[in-house]
């Protein structure tokens, strides 16, 4: 093996170790592989395996063609890209800062993208939870590239974070200049609660946003027991050219957090209901409401937010026009102007079982008001509302 990709693989399972040991929590479920949940056996059912069946005419010309025109196919806004340097993913021997991997997201399915490297997919399958896949390097003599589920990804996604459950992870580490992590803000939580100021670490980010701490756009330097950082503006490392636009901006790292979140949890819904663990269901229910409800999220800075036009229009403008409203943006002091989440409106949501749904909506309609514009729009919009 190539010495300087062994180093790369070492630091990303440095990473993985850095998330699993805040805590050495027992699994609270089966392992997912294992019966009753037989993660590897169920043929998937999710938003790229169901576009992959009908055989799409993707565009092979070149890495940027064959990217753009699978986001079009995914329903996946090319102004949702995140850029992340930490180097992280199977990938880990070509990410770095400069190169950094970008991340398309709509509200079940998401593409990385290494340029020089392969599309990495994350999507989420009703019973299984999120599946992972990877394709084969574009090859423009040959066609399509082949592409694989991938096994691999367990390391990091099926490990504490997300409860060791097939979720996701969202990271932020102190990233040194060949993309090593040096050290964690962060550690077993994931989702809006999280404070401003412990994530962004090895990410780039862009907008309008000014934060006392903020661990983006900066490389790490150890010295001994000393680290220093270095500005690293998004374009100073890397080739902005080679990434559909040269942004990574605010809003969308917003959203993304919240829907990683809001994901594991639908995950572990699903196999929270089919162990059957009753005893369970009700605080879960609850403590899903919570988060639904955004009653334990991270303040924005006091100057607050502003958002990339384009990523702001294309959100906005999602889903049924009857609950848009869940859409509607503060950006002053938290990210919604009303406190409930979105993805209620989503396939996403459905994939939740009809058991825990119920409980929930019960939790929300203690929650919610009786006149509440939210209340009416998740009755116009969810048949089993009640």
């Amino acid at each position: 093996m190539n010495p300087f990709h062994f180093k790369f693989q070492f630091q990303v399972a440095a990473w993985c170790l850095l998330l699993a040991v805040a805590t050495h929590a027992a699994p609270l479920y089966k392992p997912f592989d294992e019966p009753p949940h037989n993660y590897f056996q169920r043929v998937p059912q999710d938003r790229f395996s169901q576009l992959m069946a009908t055989s799409p005419q993707l565009d092979t010309s070149g890495e940027l063609p064959l990217l753009l025109s699978l986001l079009e196919k995914l329903d996946i806004p090319v102004s949702s890209q995140l850029l992340v340097f930490s180097a992280t993913s199977l990938q880990s021997g070509q990410i770095n800062p400069g190169n950094p991997r970008g991340i398309y997201f709509n509200a079940d399915t998401s593409v990385g993208f290494v340029p020089g490297g392969r599309l990495e997919i994350a999507s989420l399958d009703p019973e299984a939870g999120m599946v992972f896949f990877i394709f084969d390097r574009l090859n423009p003599t040959q066609g399509l590239p082949k592409f694989v589920r991938s096994d691999r990804c367990m390391n990091c996604h099926a490990d504490s974070p997300s409860k060791h459950l097939p979720g996701l992870v969202v990271g932020s580490v102190a990233v040194n200049s060949i993309g090593g992590s040096l050290d964690n803000y962060r550690h077993e939580e994931i989702g809006h609660m999280v404070p401003l100021e412990q994530r962004f670490g090895g990410w780039h980010l862009t907008g309008g946003i000014t934060l006392p701490l903020n661990h983006a756009n900066v490389i790490s330097v150890l010295n001994g027991d000393t680290m220093t950082t270095i500005p690293n503006p998004p374009g100073r490392s890397c080739d902005l050219r080679r990434y559909p636009l040269p942004t990574s901006d605010i809003l969308p790292h917003l959203i993304h957090e919240h829907q990683a979140g809001f994901l594991n949890r639908v995950v572990e819904s699903i196999y929270l209901t089919r162990e059957n663990k009753t005893e369970r269901m009700a605080a879960f229910a609850k403590e899903f409401a919570t988060y639904i409800t955004f009653q334990k999220e991270a303040t924005l800075p006091a100057s607050g937010v502003t958002g990339d036009p384009t990523y702001t229009r294309v959100f906005q403008e999602t889903g049924p026009a009857s609950g848009r409203l869940l859409r509607e943006l503060d950006l002053k002091t938290r990210l919604l102007k009303h406190r409930c989440s979105f993805l209620l409106l989503t396939k996403s949501w459905q994939a939740v079982p009809p058991l825990l749904r119920k409980q929930i909506y019960a939790e929300l309609k203690r929650t919610l008001p009786a006149d509440s514009p939210v209340r009416a729009a998740l009755q116009a919009n969810l048949s089993d509302w009640g």
